[in-house]
């Protein structure tokens, strides 16, 4: 039986599992890298990276991505599927660097050029468990 989850428990899921792995697409093929999931933003999960890495560039190429997240134990992932969406976003990354001192360290101040924040819209969503089950988030 499928249950709908509910985008509430979409953003508990990513606070208590922050550390995901991100998938774009190159020329060269697909690209894998962790990434950290920020917070919610306009209804959307907001993530950062610097412009100078290789990940910015496949982004801002083709901005379709997938995102997974899991437990620690590996029980129950989550897959978010979307569209990268870029914007200056001072807010949000003021916002980043209040809450992360590593990132403050590296970027400073959120007026950094190197400095990005994206949301990942046109979403959609889906819980997964050892069992097979799939639940998707309803938004």
């Amino acid at each position: 039986m499928i249950v709908l989850a509910k985008l509430k428990d979409m953003y508990d899921f990513l606070a208590k599992n922050p550390f995901g792995f991100l998938a774009t697409w190159s020329e060269g093929g697909p690209r894998v890298r962790p990434f950290m999931f920020q917070f919610e933003d306009r209804g959307c999960p907001l993530f950062c990276l610097s412009n100078d890495k290789e990940v910015y560039g496949q982004l801002k190429a083709d901005p379709r991505c997938e995102v997974a997240f899991c437990t620690p134990d590996w029980s129950v992932t989550l897959r978010i599927r979307g569209k990268a969406e870029f914007f200056p976003g001072l807010e949000q990354k003021k916002r980043i660097l209040d809450g992360n001192e590593t990132l403050r360290e590296m970027y400073g101040t959120p007026d950094n050029p190197r400095f990005e924040v994206f949301r990942l819209v046109d979403f959609e969503a889906f819980f997964w468990d050892f069992s097979g089950r799939k639940d998707p988030v309803e938004r």
